[in-house]
């Protein structure tokens, strides 16, 4: 398990209000990282749960949640315009 982009163990481990020794016992193979774990770090770090096990930290962030977390506020205002004007039209 790798660390999200900026979060220290410390940081997880308060997001999911357990001890920084879990944390690193679960990145660790220590403590198995079930299901409901990595739902638990899905939620917590903001991505889907799958992208828990597929990221590492110097790994860009996949397709289109890497652009959005990227784009500034007045771009995702532009980015839901285009998606909206997108869907507007039949195909």
């Amino acid at each position: 398990m790798a660390k999200g982009p900026g979060f220290s163990q410390k940081e997880i481990a308060e997001m999911l209000g357990v001890t920084v020794t879990h944390v690193w016992l679960l990145e660790h193979g220590e403590r198995k990282l079930t299901a409901k774990w990595l739902r638990r770090l899905g939620q917590v770090l903001g991505v889907p749960a799958g992208t828990v096990l597929d990221y590492g930290p110097d790994d860009p962030e996949p397709g289109l949640l890497g652009y959005w977390r990227a784009a500034s506020e007045s771009q995702r205002a532009n980015i839901l315009a285009h998606i909206q004007n997108l869907l507007s039209k039949p195909d």
